[in-house]
């Protein structure tokens, strides 16, 4: 792999600078064994030295209720439906999540968002507003998955195809 030039978060922000979380979970990788995994990144961060200690809350209680909604959202994100299109029967989430501003519009931007909620993939579809949302959405997240597999040939086939039908798709 390349040198690295640039660090930057993906979609998080925590109180450490990117490039100090890299090389503080770098360190941590080396350490063991040439892997990392949450349980290694949790007992470091316990340490209240440790430069990952303030990107967790250690109030039981509150951590408990973040823990909760992080369940209700893989309970919300669980559910999918059958749907007919054509004579093809497609699997699709029954809910779709969707962020807005302070002033109540859509954004793609992760850390813009002042509310998020989910809505029916049904009522996302009707509505020309949230369905334009969850394309660019879906496009955003399909940006990402290219950017972290780029390095590996196999996919350049399948990138190449999502490049020239996005084209005509926007």
């Amino acid at each position: 792999m390349d040198k690295t030039s640039k660090v930057e978060y993906t979609g998080y922000g925590f109180p450490v600078k990117p490039n100090v979380l890299q090389e503080h979970l770098q360190g941590l990788y080396e350490k063991n064994d040439k892997r990392i995994d949450p349980e290694i990144v949790l007992k470091d961060a316990k340490k209240k030295g440790s430069p990952i200690h303030d990107c967790f809350e250690w109030d039981d209680k509150i951590a408990a209720h973040s823990h909760r909604l992080v369940t209700a959202r893989k309970i919300i994100a669980s559910v999918t439906v059958v749907t007919k299109k054509g004579n093809k029967s497609v699997i699709v989430r029954s809910f779709v999540n969707v962020k807005t501003d302070k002033n109540g519009n859509f954004t793609t931007n992760p850390f813009g968002h002042t509310d998020s909620y989910y809505v029916s993939i049904a009522d996302a579809l009707e509505d020309d507003e949230i369905k334009m949302y969850t394309f660019e959405m879906a496009m955003q997240e399909l940006g990402n998955f290219k950017r972290k597999y780029k390095d590996l040939m196999e996919f350049a086939k399948l990138f190449d195809f999502i490049d020239k039908n996005y084209k005509k798709a926007a």
